[in-house]
């Protein structure tokens, strides 16, 4: 009996010292590789979070200046139609050159002459 109480207590002994060995060093490597990836995963969504914030008050602030580019044309429309109403705007006269009979005929024998020689420049 006393056989038994002795391999009992050498056994819990190692037992011990297996868990104390594995502690230090399997698991509070472990433990620590852990809470690392954990803090590093925290910041990255700390900083996903402040840059969605900054994108969406970028969108709020170009939200604001479309609103206020819209006020201003529609505030600016006014005068401007009143400036170029089609019916009260003096538009410069058209001028029609016209040709005379001689520079007509000297101008659609030239055209003729260039459209001769395009064709028989190309070969058939």
């Amino acid at each position: 009996m006393s056989m038994l109480n002795s391999t009992l207590i050498v056994q819990g002994i190692n037992f011990l010292i297996a868990y104390i060995l594995l502690r230090k060093l399997l698991f509070r490597p472990a433990v620590s590789l852990v809470m690392q990836e954990q803090s590093h995963i925290s910041s990255l969504e700390s900083s996903i979070d402040s840059r969605k914030a900054a994108i969406a008050e970028q969108e709020q602030e170009k939200l604001r200046r479309w609103k206020a580019f819209q006020q201003l044309f529609k505030n600016k429309i006014p005068s401007y139609q009143k400036q170029f109403e089609v019916g009260k705007m003096a538009l410069p006269p058209i001028q029609y050159h016209v040709l005379k009979q001689e520079q007509a005929q000297t101008l659609s024998k030239d055209v003729a002459d260039a459209l001769v020689a395009q064709v028989n420049h190309v070969r058939w």
